[in-house]
């Protein structure tokens, strides 16, 4: 879609959420803006610390490349692979602007590359356009790179064992160790070309420009084609269906299997509010609805790896389960505001680091467990020493599930018997049941099946709410949570049971506008502001129409929240129906993880193909 936008003279400094796009390498994650700015890029690693963080303040550094005046822009990907192209069009003249991350495709006796490198490739294709750049690196959270120079073309910011490289064939108008700018009239055909290239345990390798940037851009694009065309795809909505599994293969850690939440840190939940966290790890209640989207849409691969990365991850805190990782499987995560930025317009503190790892969410045990079986219901296997881990979880909530716990939403202000939380504990003794019928996991079977049992009356009977006429969000509350509409996909009721139905009309009634489905009343959580719709609802209520037989509801909810959706098919964490802007951490892999799980299940009701 196109959009006009003003020149580099009145810059944007925070543009909405959603009109950022998602370049990456499967390690490291950009933000790369409707003016052609990258304003986000965390190296090496989604969770290491930015050298780009305008996105959360003025000071936060970016990497501009665009025109002065007034310009239609358009955005696209390259043939649904994660390169964008960004065109910047007047009626006299046109360019380009290309940005990926290289992928190390070769291995060993392949070429010395960088770590990791952001390529950014400009082409003239009509007219005589000047096109300028600045590059201002803040490491850290807004420090300054105290760049050098290094030869003609090239500058090196050096910060703490950190080698970072610029290198173009532009012209320069001004440099200093703190921002390189320059501008040119280019002519059509022309093209000219960025790197910037990151070291910390490699070999500080020297990327050629020109051929060699082609070469890259040619080696990424069939690779991401490549791993697409595995997709089984089943008709309606497969545009969608590949974005989001593309995002959530940008959230996969290549080295590790790890998939992150988000790429990002801090992105408000609401303007002015305080609901800033940071996203850029691993929750093992995001890991059912993770690992069977993959294995479902064909990637059994991913899902193998994600799996063998949780077991992995697991290992230290065994036989109890901490709520969120990081990428390699740590899970001190101390929570901690960062001075230096004033937060996305002025939403401040920018958090790093996130105080959920201490709090005790029961149903990550289920999320796990069913993430197990799973894999194992389309083909893959684990080993003994993987089934000792899940037996310790089974253990666990026979032993804890009458706890109180934080819950899903990870309420910081005490403790209740969260109603999904104990469904996803019955789940986790369901899996395990079916599981130890079918793999090596051993379990004492008659004290599983007593407490599932105990733990289908507390949900289906305890849960059930006769003055609400609902399923509450905690045993004894009044209060709705939409988390519930899970149940029935989880196994535990029928969605067309009556009760499942009358507490879909009371959700839809009070937590919902249209297709836009607020996870609770934020009124309950102690955060004394409001929030977005959360995402990954909308789709959860799609999928439960789709369960529950009311097909031609969940398709017309569908196409809306589609509609919604930015140019590029990114979902944010949640989303103001109000002013039509997404809000919290950007892309968020549960709300993709949501949109494929809602999209298979329409299929699976019988939609047509047409």
């Amino acid at each position: 879609m196109a959009t006009q936008m003003k020149g580099s003279d009145e810059p944007s400094f925070f543009p909405p959420i959603g009109e950022y796009a998602l370049i990456g390498d499967m390690q490291a994650c950009a933000l790369v803006s409707r003016s052609g700015s990258v304003d986000w890029l965390c190296l090496p690693n989604i969770a290491d610390p930015p050298l780009f963080s305008g996105v959360l303040g003025r000071w936060g550094g970016r990497f501009r490349i665009g025109a002065e005046g007034d310009w239609t822009v358009e955005q696209e990907y390259l043939d649904d692979t994660p390169i964008l192209r960004t065109r910047f069009i007047q009626e006299a003249a046109s360019f380009s602007v290309t940005d990926f991350l290289a992928l190390r495709t070769e291995g060993l006796g392949g070429p010395i590359e960088p770590e990791r490198e952001l390529l950014r490739i400009v082409e003239v294709e009509s007219g005589c356009p000047k096109v300028a750049f600045s590059f201002e690196p803040r490491p850290g959270f807004g420090r300054d790179p105290q760049l050098q120079r290094r030869g003609r073309n090239a500058w090196a910011c050096q910060h703490r064992a950190d080698l970072i490289l610029f290198r173009n064939d532009f012209s320069v108008s001004e440099a200093d160790d703190r921002q390189v700018c320059g501008s040119e009239q280019l002519n059509a055909g022309e093209k000219r070309y960025f790197s910037l290239s990151f070291c910390r345990r490699d070999v500080g390798a020297i990327p050629g420009l020109g051929p060699e940037c082609e070469t890259k851009k040619n080696a990424a694009h069939d690779w991401w084609s490549a791993w697409l065309s595995q997709a089984e795809l089943r008709g309606r909505f497969n545009e969608d269906v590949k974005r989001s599994l593309v995002a959530l293969r940008l959230l996969t850690s290549r080295e590790t299997g790890a998939v992150a939440a988000a790429p990002t840190t801090s992105l408000p939940e609401w303007i002015g509010a305080k609901r800033n966290w940071d996203y850029r790890y691993c929750w093992m209640r995001d890991a059912y609805f993770v690992l069977s989207a993959f294995i479902q849409y064909g990637f059994k691969n991913e899902a193998s790896g994600y799996f063998n990365w949780l077991m992995h991850a697991t290992e230290q805190d065994k036989p109890d389960l901490r709520p969120v990782y990081d990428i390699f499987g740590r899970s001190d995560l101390k929570e901690q505001e960062v001075s230096q930025l004033e937060g996305y317009r002025n939403s401040g503190p920018v958090r790093i680091g996130n105080g959920a790892s201490g709090q005790v969410q029961l149903d990550s045990y289920g999320s796990v467990i069913l993430a197990a079986r799973s894999l194992v219901e389309h083909g893959g296997t684990f080993g003994v020493s993987e089934a000792r881990r899940l037996r310790g979880f089974v253990e666990t909530v026979c032993r804890r599930w009458r706890e109180p716990d934080n819950g899903i939403w990870e309420m910081r202000q005490g403790r209740l018997h969260h109603l999904y939380s104990k469904a996803m504990c019955w789940v986790a003794l369901d899996s395990a049941l079916w599981l130890s019928d079918r793999s090596p996991l051993e379990i004492n079977r008659n004290a599983v099946h007593a407490e599932r049992a105990a733990l289908e009356k507390v949900v289906c009977v305890s849960g059930w709410n006769e003055k609400r006429q609902a399923f509450t969000g905690a045993l004894g509350r009044e209060h709705l949570d939409a988390s519930v509409l899970l149940l029935p996909k989880i196994g535990i009721i029928k969605a067309d049971h009556p009760h499942m139905v009358a507490t879909f009309e009371r959700i839809d009634a009070e937590l919902a506008k249209g297709p836009f489905v607020w996870r609770y009343d934020p009124a309950i959580d102690g955060h004394g502001s409001l929030e977005g719709a959360f995402v990954a609802c909308c789709f959860w209520a799609v999928e439960y129409l789709a369960m529950a037989g009311r097909m031609e509801e969940a398709v017309t909810r569908l196409q809306t929240l589609i509609g919604a959706a930015g140019d590029l098919g990114l979902w944010s964490e949640e989303y103001d129906p109000e002013t039509g802007h997404m809000l919290g951490n950007m892309p968020q892999g549960l709300s993709h993880a949501a949109l494929l799980h809602a999209v298979r299940a329409i299929h699976g009701a019988g939609m047509s193909n047409s």
